[in-house]
């Protein structure tokens, strides 16, 4: 019996140890995703924090700077006490529309303040900064077509799903595109230069 009880004894402990040995594996085991973890969640952030690179004609200081004056002490003068200071933002894209050597500039007013159910405000100055164009419920982007001569390009922008035309006629810009008849044509040419646009123009954001 005394022999039996011992072997018992030792096969009980050997057992006691095996199992220990087998939680510690496993401890081990679960462990090891745990502490690989964050650095996956870290890198998966990263690239979203990175810095952007915006389109050609919508990073420069100085014209930001000189659209934000213009902005503060002229057009949005009388709305400067009643607009939010999260809706002060723009963004802007210079572009030659007549091949006259000097830029015009497209300001698109992005944030709720300045937008509704069909689209934002958007302004067309010229180099002089007078208005040539005050849009009103555009949709971005907009894709200048390419043109030749001393003719004004053609703008196209997307309206309640449908391409229209804003023809350059009597010293401006058609206005609001939602009064206007959908193009003939199905989309843009690929030549067309995209403005304003997330995917493949970005364009810097500026307060004022």
């Amino acid at each position: 019996m005394k022999v039996l009880n011992t072997i018992a004894l030792i096969t009980l402990t050997i057992e006691l140890f095996a199992s220990c040995q087998n939680n510690q594996e496993k401890n081990k085991i679960q462990s090891i995703p745990q502490t690989q973890s964050v650095p996956q969640a870290t890198d998966s952030i990263t690239p979203q924090k990175a810095g952007a690179v915006y389109a050609e004609g919508t990073t420069d200081e100085a014209i930001s700077a000189k659209i934000k004056h213009y902005l503060i002490t002229d057009y949005l003068k009388d709305d400067m006490k009643v607009i939010p200071a999260s809706d002060r933002k723009f963004q802007f894209q210079t572009v030659d529309l007549n091949n006259d050597g000097r830029q015009e500039i497209f300001i698109n007013f992005l944030t709720p303040y300045f937008c509704g159910s069909g689209g934002c405000t958007l302004l067309l100055l010229n180099s002089n900064w007078h208005i040539i164009t005050h849009f009103t419920v555009t949709t971005t982007p907009i894709m200048v077509e390419p043109h030749k001569g001393s003719k004004w390009a053609k703008l196209m922008v997307k309206d309640a799903g449908v391409w229209k035309d804003l023809n350059y006629k009597n010293g401006k810009y058609p206005s609001n595109p939602s009064l206007l008849p959908k193009s003939k044509y199905d989309a843009p040419s690929s030549d067309a230069l995209v403005i304003f646009s997330d995917e493949f123009s970005p364009a810097k954001t500026f307060d004022f």
